[in-house]
C-alpha cells in the first residue's frame, strides 16, 4: 500500500511554523493597538464611565445610546451626523472605486504617454494631508480663487468650503487625494497574472427548444459567406446575420462553431418562446480549471480542454463582441 505524504506550501517539520512565527509580531501589534482598544469602547460604551479616576464605573446598558439617539436638541445634532456619515460613506466608497477602475483601465492600455498620466493620477495619494488642505484651501478660496474665477466665467456662484455645499466639495477632495491609490489597486490585479489556477464549479444541462421558423446557416444559401460567418475575430457578418433573422421573426438557428476544430453546430434562440423546457434537463455537476494557457471542463470523469492557442489568431486574443 503506497502512503502519499502531505505537502505544505513552506515545507514540513518546523518550517510550517515560520509563517506564523512572522506573522505574530505585526498581528499581536495590530490587536494590541487597534482591535484591542476597538472592544474597550464597545464595552465602555454600555456603562457611565467618564475617564476621571476614582469614579465608580456602573453598567447602565443602552442608556447611552438611548440619550445618544432620542433625548433632546443634541440627539437630533447626532442623527444628523450619523446621516452625514453615511451618505459620505456611501458617495465616497462609490465614486472613488468607480473612478479608480476608469482610471486604471484608461491607463493599462497600451497608449504613449501612459506612464505620465499614471503619475499624475497618483501624485495626490503622496501629497500629505497638511499639503492637500492648504492646496484645496487656495483653489477654493472665494473671492479670488481659481474655482471661484472659473464659476464666476460660467455665470454660477458659490461659497465653496464656506457655504452649504462644503460638504459635496469635502466628498470632491476626498476622492481626489485618494483615488489614484484605488486605481494602483485595480492595476496591480489587472497586470498579475495568477501563478497556478483558478477552480470553480459549473452545471451543465440540457433544454428542449421548437420554433415554427428556423433557419440552418450551414446551408445553402449562406455557403457563399462560410469564411465571414465562421472567422474567429471579425464577428460583424454573423452580428448582422443574426440581426436580420431577430427582426425577421426567426426563432432559432444553427451555426458552425468558429473554435472547434471540428465542424460542430451551437444554437442561438433569438425569442424566449422557442425554449420549451421548464427546467434544466439532465444536470450534470462539474470543475472548471483555468489555467495560463489553457481551461480544463471535468464532467463526469471525463476531460474536456480548451487551449488558449485555440481561441488566438496570430497570437493574439480577439476582443469579445
Amino acid at each position: 500500500m503506497a502512503v502519499s505524504k502531505q505537502r505544505h506550501l513552506f515545507g514540513g517539520g518546523r518550517q510550517r511554523f515560520y509563517p506564523w512565527m512572522l506573522l505574530f509580531p505585526g498581528l499581536g501589534f495590530y490587536l494590541l493597538i487597534g482591535v484591542g482598544p476597538s472592544l474597550a469602547t464597545v464595552l465602555y460604551s454600555f456603562t457611565d464611565a467618564t475617564g476621571i479616576r476614582g469614579i465608580p464605573i456602573n453598567w447602565v446598558g443602552f442608556d447611552n445610546f438611548d440619550e445618544f439617539l432620542f433625548q433632546g436638541a443634541r440627539s437630533r445634532d447626532n442623527l444628523d451626523a450619523t446621516q452625514r456619515t453615511l451618505i459620505f460613506m456611501a458617495l465616497v466608497t462609490i465614486i472613488q472605486f468607480s473612478l479608480g477602475l476608469v482610471m486604471a483601465l484608461l491607463v493599462n492600455q497600451k497608449l504613449r504617454g501612459r506612464m505620465i498620466f499614471r503619475t499624475l493620477f497618483f501624485v495626490p495619494v503622496i501629497l500629505g494631508v497638511a499639503v492637500q488642505g492648504l492646496m484645496w484651501k487656495l483653489v477654493l478660496r472665494p473671492g479670488g480663487g481659481p474655482m471661484y474665477e472659473i464659476f464666476s466665467l460660467l455665470g454660477l456662484e458659490s461659497q465653496f468650503l464656506a457655504g452649504s455645499n462644503a460638504f459635496y466639495w469635502v466628498i470632491v477632495v476626498q476622492v481626489w487625494a485618494n483615488a489614484g491609490f484605488t486605481m494602483v489597486i485595480f492595476i496591480a490585479g489587472m497586470q498579475t497574472p495568477f501563478k497556478d489556477r483558478v477552480i470553480s464549479q459549473h452545471t451543465v444541462f440540457e433544454a428542449k427548444y421548437r420554433t415554427n421558423r428556423g433557419v440552418d446557416t450551414s446551408l445553402a444559401p449562406f455557403l457563399e459567406n462560410a469564411k465571414q460567418l465562421v472567422h474567429k475575430s471579425n464577428y460583424s457578418a454573423c452580428q448582422s446575420l443574426g440581426t436580420a433573422l431577430r427582426n425577421h421573426g426567426y426563432g432559432a438557428a444553427l451555426y458552425v462553431s468558429a473554435r472547434t476544430r471540428r465542424s460542430l453546430h451551437n444554437v442561438v434562440l433569438f425569442t424566449p418562446s422557442a425554449l420549451r423546457s421548464r427546467k434544466h434537463l439532465n444536470p450534470q455537476r462539474g470543475l472548471c480549471e483555468t489555467h495560463t494557457d489553457r481551461v480544463l471542463f471535468r464532467f463526469n470523469r471525463k476531460v474536456h480542454t480548451c487551449s488558449l492557442s485555440d481561441f488566438t489568431v496570430n497570437g493574439v486574443l480577439p476582443v469579445p463582441a
